[in-house]
């Protein structure tokens, strides 16, 4: 099976989950710095990028849960309905 297939569709809903699902809560601790919160949020959007290759801005980034289940469902039903799980975590994430 072509790797290519499902690509463009798993990256599109995966930007979508990101940036729709707000800040990871070691971001958001109120005890961090300015600097400090802004490192982390500049490390979270690398890390999405180096192992998903999906790429966003900071400002992209706002918890929007209509979107988030949104995103979910359009990956989870690509995953249970047509049995692709493994395939999918196999084939398309490590090869971007």
């Amino acid at each position: 099976m072509d790797n290519n297939v499902f690509k463009e569709y798993v990256r599109k809903w995966m930007h979508l989950k990101y940036t729709s699902s707000g800040w990871p809560p070691d971001i958001e601790d109120p005890n961090l710095s300015e600097e400090e919160r802004s490192v982390k949020k500049q490390k979270y959007v690398d890390d999405a990028k180096w192992f998903y290759g999906i790429e966003f801005t900071i400002d992209e980034v706002e918890f929007n849960p209509g979107m988030k289940y949104l995103a979910k469902m359009a990956l989870n039903s690509l995953c249970k309905e047509n049995k692709f799980r493994e395939y999918i975590i196999r084939n398309l994430f490590f090869y971007f």
